[in-house]
This record gives C-alpha cells, sequence and structure tokens, in this order.
C-alpha cells in the first residue's frame, strides 16, 4: 500500500509540474495537432519534407514501405496534404531475434526521429554483434503531430494512449504491424522532461539489458536522470523498470500505452527518454542510438531475459 501511495503521489505530483494533470491520461484531449511547446520542451526545428527525403535515401540499403497515408484536415483546402507512415526493413530476415523501432508517437519529440538516419547508418555498416537480429523500423508513427509540432494527432488524440480500443488509424497500423512481424523486443523513442536520459523497461523486458544502456550513455558523457518524468526518485539511475504492478496501474488508470499492449502480447519494450530541455541537441538525439546500438550489441537470447 506504501509502495501505491509512494507512486500515486509522484505521479500527480510530476503530472501538475508538468502542467499535464487534466490530461495526461485522456486519449483525445485536444481539438486537433495542438502545439505543445509550453510543456517545458525546448523545440527541435525539423522539416518533414526534407525528413522523408532523406529517408527514402536508404531504399537502396533498406526495404522501404508505406503502410499508411495520414491525412490533415487542417490544411488548406487548396493543398490538401497527406503523410506517410514508413517503415524499413533490413534485409537479413532471416536472424535469430527482431527488432522493432517506433519513432515520433509524439510529435513534438523530434530528437528521436533525428536518431533514425543515424540508427539506419549503423545498422548499415553490418556489424557482427548485431548479425543476430532482424530490424524494423516505423517512422514517423504520427506524422502529423510532427508536421504540427504536437504531441497529439490530427483528432487530438494522444496515440500513446490509444492501445485499447484502436480508435485511431496511426495505433492501428502499428498494432498491425506488431502482429505482422512478431518482434522480440520495441524501442520506442521519446523525450521527457526527466533532467537527463532516461529508460523505461516495461514488464516484459530485461532489466539487465537496461541497465547496460544506461551504462553506455554515463560512458559517453551524457547526462542522465535520478528522477521519473513523473518526478519521482529513480530506484537505479537513468532506469525506470516496470513490473506486473506498473502493467495493472496502467490498466485501472485506462493508460493505454504502447508498452502496455506489448507486454500483454510478451514482448519487452524499452522507451528512450531523452531530456526535451536539453540545450545541446547531442544530448537529446545521440543516447537513442546509443540505446539501439547496445541492444543490438546483447546476446540475443537475452533480450527477453526477464519475461516468463
Amino acid at each position: 500500500m506504501l509502495v501505491l501511495v509512494a507512486l500515486v503521489s509522484g505521479f500527480g505530483l510530476g503530472c501538475a509540474r508538468l502542467k499535464l494533470a487534466p490530461r495526461y491520461l485522456s486519449r483525445c484531449p485536444a481539438e486537433g495537432p495542438e502545439v505543445t511547446s509550453d510543456l517545458g520542451i525546448r523545440p527541435i526545428s525539423l522539416d518533414l519534407a526534407a525528413y522523408y527525403a532523406e529517408i527514402t535515401r536508404y531504399a537502396d540499403r533498406f526495404d522501404v514501405v508505406e503502410l499508411a497515408q495520414i491525412p490533415d484536415p487542417t490544411a488548406a483546402a487548396a493543398a490538401p496534404a497527406e503523410y506517410p507512415i514508413l517503415v524499413l526493413r533490413t534485409r537479413d530476415r532471416g536472424a535469430a531475434k527482431r527488432m522493432l523501432i517506433v519513432a515520433g508517437i509524439h510529435g513534438n519529440e523530434a530528437a528521436g526521429l533525428l536518431a533514425v538516419p543515424r540508427i539506419l547508418d549503423l545498422l548499415a555498416e553490418r556489424r557482427p554483434a548485431h548479425a543476430g537480429w532482424a530490424v524494423t523500423i516505423l517512422t514517423p508513427a504520427n506524422p502529423v503531430g510532427v508536421a504540427h509540432g504536437s504531441r497529439y494527432n490530427a483528432e487530438g488524440c494522444d496515440i500513446n494512449r490509444d492501445f485499447q480500443d484502436s480508435q485511431t488509424l496511426e495505433a492501428r497500423v502499428l498494432q498491425d504491424l506488431i502482429v505482422s512481424e512478431r518482434p522480440d523486443l520495441i524501442v520506442s523513442l521519446h523525450e521527457g522532461a526527466q533532467d537527463g536520459f532516461m529508460l523505461v523497461v516495461t514488464s516484459m523486458g530485461s532489466e539487465e539489458s537496461g541497465r547496460a544502456v544506461v551504462e553506455a550513455v554515463l560512458e559517453r558523457e551524457i547526462p542522465v536522470s535520478d528522477t521519473h518524468f513523473l518526478g519521482f526518485a529513480l530506484g537505479t539511475l537513468g532506469l525506470s523498470k516496470e513490473g506486473r504492478f506498473y502493467d495493472w496501474l496502467k490498466t485501472v488508470s485506462h493508460h493505454y500505452t504502447l508498452g502496455l499492449y506489448a507486454s500483454r502480447r510478451g514482448i519487452g519494450t524499452y522507451t528512450t527518454e531523452s531530456d526535451w530541455a536539453a540545450l545541446d541537441l547531442e544530448q537529446r538525439v545521440r543516447p537513442h542510438v546509443i540505446a539501439v546500438e547496445t541492444l543490438l550489441a546483447r546476446v540475443p537470447r537475452d533480450a527477453d531475459a526477464d519475461g516468463p
């Protein structure tokens, strides 16, 4: 009971600090893709058209597929806009383990998107330590949100609260991809209000692998947080390891995240959270690449070592 009280207290304080208390658990709290730069985040300028052009240039080394076109109802009638959700796959599909990387669920957390080309460069090197993995990258998961610098999609929904009813097209696209790809683990690239990098490992993920990621980030002299973005202290520097209790708490609070959806399917999720207020862009982008690199270098069977 004391653990529950402490957790709920930290949750409430953290949300209040972020001005998210009325909205944080809501699936569709906005009127549309509202700009959400007032939550402590330092916006990163990202030209979406240029981003698509950069990503598609990797088609000579990766299989690139368009999964869906997401319409932007706020675009001018004379110039209607639709934005694709892209998937890139390594071509070693017979590898022992499968990793799915998701970037841009929250459109205002651009550091994860900027990390994708670096991750593709890393994968293109075909390092022997990575040979056990077939990797799939979905980007951007919320393209209308990215276009508007918004946490929300065109309908004002937080996609990362929609993995139960799946009313948003973006959530359905990602769920269908998980069903078809059957990943052994998922890496979801985010940013948060904590002071430094943090990694969240869900109940089906490996705490040992999580610790390895945090250690690798520290070795690169990138600041790591000792508190969760919700405000409570972390038991392990830079690492939040969620257990079944967290799954239950998310369920009863209708906090239907990608991580909870994956846990229910026996898949561990590693959510990278760089510091969205950092002045140094490298401190925001590089940790995501380090996390993927570290997880790829792990012995494949260790990736879900804490599972049942």
